[in-house]
């Protein structure tokens, strides 16, 4: 994510990590010299994180700040928040312009949810209050003046397809083939953006 971030080419002095957990992906952005700051609702872990970052136990709709920043990020955060129209405004609101917004969260298309459909746990009606399509994204970006600056795909689940294709448990089976079929291998997978999570970063245009 960090080296997404960075490819972008855009000066960033500050970062704000929403569900910063322990504040592991802030010390990777600190020894970019870059200052950091996080919300975290787990007490725990915020206090770890508060140890090296600007940190706050609080959730992002109760978060208030005089600055803006040139990076928002959340990590596996994003579907589990109700109220998706909501957070892009508030996210608009703590950006700078031409501020990065990047996020990682579960595709509901990607090939495994596809195949395995509700035996994949990319469905958990428990956690996962909103699921993200290529779709979905494209239409948010539109919506909140945001220019997609770059999407991509990690995780293949590989494995776990095969497993179920082959009439095993998909999380408990020992299939260790490389491709699908013989035919569909990661860097193709990958291309099709038909991978387990999305990584995207989008750009606040207002």
């Amino acid at each position: 994510g960090l080296t997404l971030i960075s490819n972008t080419k855009r000066k960033i002095k500050n970062l704000l990590d929403i569900g910063c957990s322990n504040g592991l992906f802030l010390d990777l952005v600190k020894k970019k010299n870059i200052l950091t700051y996080g919300i975290e609702l787990n007490k725990k872990e915020y206090k770890i994180s508060s140890r090296k970052h600007h940190a706050e136990c609080k959730s992002i709709f109760s978060y208030k700040s005089k600055k803006k920043f040139d990076c928002v990020t959340m990590w596996d955060v994003i579907e589990h928040i109700k109220d998706t129209n909501k957070l892009f405004n508030k996210i608009s609101l703590l950006l700078n312009r031409g501020g990065l917004f990047f996020f990682q969260t579960t595709n509901a298309y990607s090939l495994a949810s596809i195949i395995l459909q509700e035996k994949c746990n990319v469905f958990d009606g428990i956690e996962h209050t909103n699921l993200f399509s290529l779709k979905s994204i494209n239409f948010i970006a539109k919506k909140y003046s945001f220019k997609i600056k770059k999407i991509s795909t990690v995780i293949s689940e590989i494995p776990i397809i095969n497993n179920y294709l082959n009439y095993e448990n998909p999380y408990l089976g020992k299939n260790k083939a490389k491709k699908i079929l013989n035919i569909i291998d990661e860097k193709k997978l990958h291309k099709k953006l038909l991978g387990y999570k999305f990584q995207v970063i989008l750009e606040k245009q207002k």
